[in-house]
């Protein structure tokens, strides 16, 4: 039987190793929000920091200044894709997107929810799924993408969009909740 002292200890450890992953999850989002938004550091410089923090960053992609809860290790870029200022992704799960997608300002990714509980607290456990945008997909300003999602290659989802389903490819979203207003040419 391991002794209090270990258990203390062991604790101990863990409590101290939140707390560096925290530190070092908020040096990461500060460096993020105060390197400029120049076209220069936008395409050369934050790409290049967002790699060393593991993040799977493509050729030519741009990031402006965002924000991220969580690993950029569940994020995965594609190529040529730009991502626009103030961008939050919650990385309770992988968020995957690929080549050529512009993401507008404001966007959300959460791919973290929590289920329906007991009537003596709704709010449940906490579920995350994977998010997914295919290539050539545009994103307007402030749509928010939730858990599960996967938007279809060449679509496009409106200003303020609420994406709780799955879009097919070559599809125009839009609305709270989002729906298919009509289908794009391929």
């Amino acid at each position: 039987m391991e002794s209090p002292d270990y258990e203390r200890m062991s604790s101990f450890r863990y409590v101290m190793k939140v707390q560096l992953v925290s530190m070092a999850h908020c040096i990461r989002d500060l460096i993020f929000c105060c390197l400029s938004t120049e076209w220069c550091t936008s395409r050369y410089i934050r790409p290049f920091m967002a790699r060393l923090f593991g993040m799977k960053c493509g050729c030519g992609s741009t990031l402006r200044k965002g924000f991220c809860s969580g690993s950029f290790r569940n994020i995965k870029i594609g190529n040529n894709t730009f991502i626009n200022s103030q961008v939050f992704f919650h990385t309770g799960a992988r968020i995957t997107i690929g080549d050529n997608v512009a993401v507008g300002f404001q966007v959300s990714f959460i791919t973290g929810n929590h289920e329906i509980g007991p009537p003596d607290c709704r709010c449940g456990a906490l579920v995350s799924k994977d998010i997914v945008v295919e290539d050539g997909v545009w994103i307007g300003t402030r749509a928010l993408i939730c858990p599960g999602v996967t938007i279809g290659a060449g679509s496009v989802v409106a200003a303020g969009a609420v994406v709780i389903r799955s879009v097919p490819p070559n599809s125009l979203i839009a609305g709270v909740p989002a729906k298919v207003v009509r289908k794009l040419e391929e």
